[in-house]
C-alpha cells in the first residue's frame, strides 16, 4: 500500500488520484461524485472497512481538509460495483 497526498503527482482533485494509469477515490469523493447519501464519516469508515475485506487493492491518501490525518482510496471500478453505479 502505498501513500499519496496533495504533492504527489498522481493527484487529481482531493480523494482523487491516477495511480499507474488507474483512478483511484476515497468512498466521500466517490459519494460526492455520485451524489449518493449518506456520506458520514461513520459510514463511510464502515463500508470502506467492507470493501477492503472483500478484497480490493487499496492505497491511502492524505485528505486536503478534515481531522484525518489518512483515509482510503479505492479503484473506481471497485467502488462502482460496490456502490452499483
Amino acid at each position: 500500500m502505498e501513500h499519496f497526498d496533495k504533492s504527489s503527482n498522481e493527484y487529481l482533485s482531493n480523494g482523487h488520484f491516477l495511480i499507474n494509469e488507474e483512478e483511484f477515490m476515497s468512498v466521500y469523493t466517490f459519494k460526492n461524485t455520485h451524489g449518493l447519501e449518506p456520506n458520514s464519516n461513520k459510514i463511510n469508515g464502515d463500508e470502506g472497512q467492507e470493501i477492503i475485506a472483500s478484497g480490493v487493492r487499496y492505497h491511502s491518501c492524505t485528505p486536503d481538509f478534515g481531522n484525518f490525518d489518512k483515509v482510503f482510496i479505492y479503484p473506481i471500478n471497485d467502488l462502482e460495483n460496490y456502490f452499483n453505479v
